[in-house]
């Protein structure tokens, strides 16, 4: 089953969406699709993702807590 846009909440009254969901018998599979575009590098030392676009730079901090 694909579930999309869902929004859910966390039960403290804050909520989260979740772009698509692919759930199967033995697993379930979040997707979170973005359109991102520049030159994309990782940082191991920051374990983030940096985008420079026209002379600007962004991070995109990992969530990953293992």
């Amino acid at each position: 089953m694909i579930v999309k846009d869902t929004r859910l909440s966390n039960g403290n009254g804050d909520f989260f969406q979740i772009d698509m969901l692919l759930l199967c018998p033995n697993f379930l599979l979040i997707l979170e699709i973005m359109n991102i575009s520049g030159t994309l590098y990782f940082d191991p030392a920051f374990n983030q993702l940096n985008m420079s676009k026209q002379e600007k730079e962004r991070g995109f901090r990992s969530f990953n807590t293992s």
